[in-house]
């Protein structure tokens, strides 16, 4: 934005001065939150979501290794990472 002086997400996207990530990512998570306000719409009505999640946050001023902390808290580390 601070280059091209936009900040108009279209505008960007046509100037062709995002990653591609961003260019693929944000119209999917438009896409996802259109179809979640108009399930009917969409044919996703009823679907059954999955429970969230358990999780705690913990704050720390240091790096550690998250395989240690998946030991401390018997689980895995791809586990804590998702």
């Amino acid at each position: 934005m601070k280059r091209t002086g936009y900040a108009d997400f279209w505008e960007l996207y046509r100037r062709n001065v995002l990653p591609q990530e961003t260019r693929n990512y944000v119209p999917i998570i438009l896409a996802v939150t259109i179809m979640a306000k108009n399930p009917d719409q969409y044919g996703v009505a009823g679907l059954v979501k999955d429970k969230p999640i358990p999780y705690d946050t913990v704050k720390i001023d240091y790096p550690i290794d998250l395989r240690l902390v998946a030991e401390c808290v018997d689980s895995s580390a791809a586990d804590l990472q998702e």
